[in-house]
């Protein structure tokens, strides 16, 4: 099956949807708030239920705002971005992936590079919402930082197939409400009865994103959830004692397939996910590429 997906993004959960899909859908709620947004990936691939998307960062935040009030305007302006670099050797650099640190100099403009939080200074929202959206399909994680190497897919690849599937994301995010809150007043704001936590918090230990959890952070987010009205489901990497120590035993766990740069270099072959529900679920429904 094919999923919308509207940008690379660290930790994106592709090889879990299904199976992400089907919990949310079991629970049987009217709406689910995707506490930690990021990308969109689960919001963009749910049916039949109301979607609250949120998400801390600014960047975020804007790119989705604009993609719900002037998709055909933003449409434009990527189409513009991206023809611009279509002169002599401009499709050449976009599509060698030798050419990677012409990407960097070329793709984003210097005086955007660095600090992603800086960006959208000087820029009005639909132009950061490109730059945004470009950028996250360009650079490894998206923070400006770090560029593709020759492992990577082709730049233009990427955004051409965003291009191609923009008029279907737009549809479902014009449906959506959009926040840009802190987890705990966002949680207290929406919480009822009739409603779908989706948490996918900042993975604990990594940098990969411009707000970043901390130990206390995760304890704040467990006496959330305890104390929740509504439902929620947590996943988070499996086998990790702070975690644990939290959260408790998870109420299941399954291994996935690790798809991470090329099998050579992949660290491990598969993936342990812990997943933390407080309602009823068949486990024995799944995935055919997960594993208990």
């Amino acid at each position: 099956m094919t999923y919308l997906r509207l940008m690379k993004y660290p930790g994106s959960k592709t090889v879990m949807l299904p199976e992400l899909i089907r919990i949310i859908e079991e629970s049987r709620c009217k709406t689910v708030v995707d506490v930690f947004g990021g990308s969109g990936l689960i919001s963009l691939n749910l049916e039949r239920v109301a979607i609250v998307y949120n998400d801390l960062d600014p960047g975020l935040y804007n790119l989705f705002l604009q993609i719900h009030n002037q998709p055909v305007k933003l449409k434009r302006l990527i189409k513009q971005w991206v023809d611009n670099l279509y002169h002599p050797g401009g499709k050449s650099i976009l599509q060698n992936r030798s050419r990677n640190e012409v990407v960097r100099r070329e793709f984003i403009a210097p005086e955007r590079q660095g600090n992603s939080l800086d960006i959208g200074k000087g820029l009005d929202p639909l132009s950061y919402a490109a730059e945004t959206l470009l950028r996250f399909n360009t650079t490894f994680g998206g923070l400006g930082a770090t560029y593709s190497t020759e492992r990577e897919k082709s730049p233009a690849r990427n955004i051409e197939k965003v291009l191609g599937t923009f008029d279907q994301i737009a549809s479902k995010v014009r449906n959506w409400r959009i926040e840009n809150l802190d987890f705990r007043e966002l949680m207290t704001k929406h919480d009822s009865e009739d409603v779908l936590f989706y948490l996918d918090p900042p993975y604990p230990g990594k940098e990969w994103y411009n707000f970043n959890f901390r130990a206390h952070d995760f304890h704040v987010l467990k006496a959330l959830i305890d104390q929740v009205r509504g439902h929620y489901l947590l996943n988070i990497d499996d086998k990790i004692p702070a975690m644990t120590r939290i959260f408790g035993n998870p109420t299941f766990t399954r291994r996935y397939p690790n798809r991470n740069g090329i099998q050579e270099t992949r660290s491990m072959e598969e993936r342990r996910k812990a997943y933390y529900l407080n309602f009823s679920y068949n486990i024995g429904s799944r995935h055919p590429e997960a594993s208990e």
